[in-house]
């Protein structure tokens, strides 16, 4: 077994394993994240914080910290080949030099700019300067408006005719060009153009200004120069060979100038050291770079020429794949701060490696496969290995080994949880089933349930300030063993009850931390003597913690399946903030491995994870910058895009917008491009709502049916609540609708009077209406009234009863009994229709037609000239419920015997007939008699009771018919063919009543 060990503690000082440290986190982009082409000739961000690549051959892709947007030729794009990208200082467009020609791009469009009518041009480089945008080409310069985006002719820059320009930059009040010719200046002021003395070759592949003002020039085949921009003076030389083919130059806080050459790779050089350093890494394996660019968050984008997009990234923690240095397993199952700044630690496959800062050295291996969970080194530099199978084992510095096991009879238990060492030296184990074990100068002593444990499943042990050692147990126990041995227990029924504690930490005031599974993070107050659960205002972590750790600021640090948390103590014991560090700080392994932490030498924090290891250096701790970029995407009115609406000016303009769009909803995205998982907002409705909402991952807010009103909608992101982005705020007004403003409520107040004043006056005028009505109604009824008397005074001729008398007395005298009594029989039954009729208003057409009949039969006795008559109804006409004004119809009948027929010499004919048209009944009367002319002539110009009775008889029909027929009375002469009277036709038309 001996043999399969090898220690080699002896070769710590003198050897190591030649593998370089990964000093940075870098990340790479290429097609499988996304990225259209793997050659990457320009980068640039933008104002939202989008990252911008030009590529060889797939157009130009934007990056939102997640995925990639591409526009290529499909899209407008006048090739795919993209050589430079501008970002305008005025405006959100984003100007593209291709391969044939100028493009932009706003809101997601692309437009075409046409350059000296339509010609394809190379760009090769781009500039913005005030409104002008300066286009290096193939084939010389360029000038745009950007306002109107059309070319500007400027003849000073026919010098630069068939140069190839490489590169442009604003300086100040002047354009700096590089071309293959040399450096030229133009001054805006003075509208000059002048070639510069100052390069010692011609081909100027870069400018760049650091942030002091200086310019870096970059000439090809010769090195870099720092120049003054006043003066024009050289203050800086860089020459060496490695470098001369320099493509792109960045500046960093620290005064590293970071050099993208065209093979050789990347360098950083020191101004202060003068130190020039070529920057090799795992993760870094190009040598063919195009381009650099540093973001809003310091990280350093890196194009190159076949692999894509490289990131340096500005993260808290660096991270070790320990595959990349030739080891089998990424599994750190334990970690301990070893001599200096030295750490050792233990993997899945069995090795134990220690890091010194820039390398890593494999410690001992062992072919047994045993499974290291834990491990101590003590002051004599033995190395104590806790481990899950196979006990505990002990490696001396001379290479020996001893293994204390249950199966050797050397200890209680092969399975251990976690090895510590005290001050004094002594080491302490804990078993998985079996207690605590003590060694100290080879002596052991087992600590379990018999001599004061709580139980024997022990799951962490710790050692306070006092020396005690305190254990946390599977089963919730809890307590402390002193440097007497003597055992304590700690009553945790009420806050743990039996679940099962995972790991534990004291803190400098003695108070122990304990992690229970799935429930978090408690504590137990030693002042207070009592466990309470650690939660934090408005603060969250992570309820699984496998591993804790202060660190010498006192600070808390959590290991959890999900990455690493701080929790900031104050002096006065009370837990102010937590720090969540996932995957965007460089904390790549995730999930953290029970009780692999610790705190080195130097206050690093170190974390053994499922897929490699994690550092955080805590005193020289990255100033990261993490507060987001937030923007707005998007307004939309009633679902639809603003811009799409004629809403658009009058609310970017006048920031107002109709009463009825009053649906308005707000589309935000915030950007950090190592932290986009972490985005969260909070937004706010002044004048609708009292409070900010609180920080969810909802990027979009509606608002339904706003009032009229005064409004501003306020946005902002945070990482986790913490570093907050800039506030947007959108002031706009809802108009008041036109029934709500002054001048409408004014005029609605007087027209509301008017109304008043015209219902009052128009009920006026309705009472006047309706008593003259009233009245005109009674006087109708007074003079149907009249009408009826005298109706009934003329009902029957005198003249015709007293003929019908005389004429019975003649049929007396002559003694023709039967026949007086007939006629006297028929006059009486006569009179006594007549007298009943008139008691009625009206009556059924079958009582008018016994009363006619009874006339008619009584006026053929009567008169001298015989006569005949013939009564004609219709079939739909019902004469028992059809109703007509009483003795309305005799009258007609009277006058047609009296005055027509009465004169003839020949026999008389009446026709009466009846019919019905729609709601009118008609009654038709037609005699043979001698026509009104010949009647009005023998009448010797005498008013008779007939033509009285027909003049009342008239009016009644006219009042009956009144608003409902039109002529209700319509008297026609007939004639012959050759114009002799032959008669009267009489027409009636009575409105139809019933009697049901």
């Amino acid at each position: 077994m001996k043999k399969a060990i090898v220690w080699l503690y002896g070769f710590l000082v003198l050897f190591t394993t030649n593998l370089v440290g990964q000093h940075d986190n870098y990340f790479s982009y290429s097609l499988d994240e996304g990225l259209p082409q793997s050659q990457v000739f320009c980068l640039t961000q933008d104002k939202l914080g989008f990252i911008w690549a030009g590529t060889q051959g797939g157009g130009i892709a934007r990056y939102d910290g997640n995925a990639f947007k591409v526009f290529t030729s499909q899209h407008g794009l006048s090739a795919d080949f993209i050589n430079a990208i501008h970002v305008s200082d005025n405006t959100e467009d984003i100007y593209i030099g291709t391969s044939r020609g100028l493009n932009s791009i706003a809101h997601l469009k692309v437009q075409s700019i046409n350059l000296i009518n339509g010609k394809s041009i190379f760009i090769t480089s781009l500039c913005g300067n005030g409104d002008r945008l300066y286009c290096g080409s193939s084939d010389g310069l360029y000038v745009v408006n950007m306002k109107i985006k059309k070319q500007i002719n400027d003849d000073v820059f026919l010098k630069l005719k068939n140069h190839y320009i490489n590169t442009i930059k604003n300086i100040g009040n002047e354009v700096w060009i590089g071309t293959n010719k040399g450096l030229w200046i133009y001054n805006t002021d003075t509208k000059s153009l002048a070639k510069s003395n100052k390069t010692p070759q011609p081909n100027v592949a870069c400018i760049y200004q650091d942030k002091s003002g200086m310019v870096w020039l970059s000439i090809m085949d010769y090195g870099l120069l720092r120049i003054n921009p006043s003066s024009k003076s050289i203050m800086t030389k860089i020459t060496d060979e490695e470098i001369r083919k320099c493509l792109s130059l960045d500046l960093d806080d620290k005064d590293n100038l970071w050099i993208a050459t065209q093979y050789n790779g990347l360098f950083k050089y020191n101004s202060k050291s003068k130190i020039l350093e070529n920057i090799k890494d795992k993760d870094f394996t190009t040598t063919k770079l195009r381009v650099l660019h540093r973001d809003t968050w310091d990280n350093l984008w890196i194009g190159t020429s076949g692999e894509g997009i490289i990131k340096k990234a500005n993260q808290a923690f660096k991270h070790f794949y320990l595959t990349d240095y030739g080891y089998k397993s990424n599994k750190v199952y334990t970690v301990y701060p070893y001599i200096e700044n030295r750490i050792i630690f233990a993997t899945s496959d069995n090795n134990i490696l220690t890091y010194n800062g820039s390398h890593f050295t494999k410690l001992l291996s062992d072919s047994s496969k045993i499974k290291i969970k834990s491990l101590v080194v003590d002051t004599a530099h033995t190395v104590w290995l806790g481990t899950e199978g196979k006990g505990l084992v002990k490696v001396m510095n001379n290479g020996n080994r001893e293994d204390f096991s249950y199966s050797n009879g050397k200890f209680p238990d092969d399975i251990i949880v976690q090895v510590l060492r005290s001050p004094d030296n002594s080491i302490w184990v804990a078993t998985n089933s079996s207690g605590i074990v003590s060694i100290k100068s080879d002596e052991r002593t087992v600590y379990n349930v018999k001599n004061g444990l709580s139980d024997d499943y022990i799951s962490g042990i710790a050692i306070d300030a006092n020396k005690n050692v305190w254990y946390a147990t599977k089963k919730g126990g809890l307590g402390y063993i002193t440097p007497a041995g003597r055992c304590h227990k700690i009553n945790t029924a009420r806050a743990i009850n039996g679940q099962p504690i995972k790991s534990i930490a004291i803190d400098k005031y003695g108070n122990v931390y304990l992690t229970v599974t799935g429930d978090g993070l408690f504590r137990f107050l030693k002042a207070d003597n009592k466990i309470e659960k650690v939660q934090v205002k408005q603060k969250s972590f992570s309820s699984n913690i496998y591993s804790m750790v202060f660190s010498k600021k006192g600070n808390l640090w959590l290991g959890a399946e999900n990455g690493a948390y701080e929790l900031i103590i104050d002096n006065i014991n009370i837990i102010a903030d937590v720090l969540y560090y996932s995957k965007g700080d460089g904390f790549l392994g995730l999930e953290c491995c029970h009780n692999a932490i610790c705190i080195d030498t130097l206050d690093n924090v170190w974390f053994g994870t499922m897929n490699g290891i994690s550092v955080l250096n805590n005193k020289k701790r990255i100033n990261e910058k993490k507060n987001p970029m937030l923007h707005l995407s998007d307004i939309l009115i009633y679902y639809k895009p603003i811009q799409e609406t004629k809403y658009y000016h009058s609310f970017y303009h006048n920031h107002s917008l109709p009463y009825n769009q009053n649906h308005i909803s707000f589309q935000f995205k915030a950007l950090h491009l190592n932290h986009s998982d972490k985005i969260k907002y909070r937004y706010k409705l002044e004048s609708a709502d009292q409070h900010w909402s609180g920080w969810e991952n909802q990027d979009e807010v509606n608002y339904a049916n706003l009032a009229s009103g005064d409004y501003t909608f306020k946005v902002q992101a945070s990482l986790d609540g913490q570093f907050l982005s800039d506030e947007i705020k959108v002031p706009f007004t809802i108009d008041t609708p036109f029934w709500e403003q002054w001048w409408f409520r004014i005029l609605a107040s007087f027209s509301s009077l008017a109304t008043i004043i015209y219902i009052f006056k128009k009920r006026e005028q309705n009472i006047r209406n309706f008593e003259a009505q009233k009245n005109k109604d009674l006087e109708l009824q007074n003079q149907l009234l009249s009408l009826e008397q005298k109706a009934l005074q003329l009902q029957m001729n005198p003249h015709f009863i007293f003929n019908a008398l005389n004429s019975i007395q003649s049929v007396i005298v002559d003694q023709d009994v039967d026949k007086a009594r007939q006629e006297i029989q028929n006059f009486a039954l006569l009179m006594r229709s007549i007298l009943n009729n008139s008691r009625k208003k009206s009556i059924s057409i079958k009582e008018e037609l016994q009363t006619m009949q009874k006339y008619l039969e009584l006026e053929q006795f009567c008169q001298k000239n015989k006569f005949v008559y013939a009564i004609s109804i219709a079939d739909d006409i019902d004469t028992e419920e059809t109703e007509i004004p009483s003795m309305l119809i005799q009258p007609y009948i009277e006058n047609a015997v009296i005055h027509g027929i009465a004169h003839l010499k020949t026999e008389g004919h009446i026709s009466i007939e009846f019919k019905k048209q729609n709601d009118v009944l008609i009654c038709t009367i037609i005699d043979n008699g001698v026509g009104r002319a010949k009647a009005k002539e023998l009448a010797l110009g005498t008013k008779s009771h007939v033509s009285l009775g027909m003049e009342v008889t008239e009016t009644r029909l006219n009042n009956y018919a009144a608003d409902k027929i039109d002529n209700p009375q319509t008297i026609e002469d007939l004639y012959d063919e050759e114009g002799h009277a032959i008669g009267t036709k009489v027409t009636l038309k009575m409105p139809i009543t019933t009697s049901y």
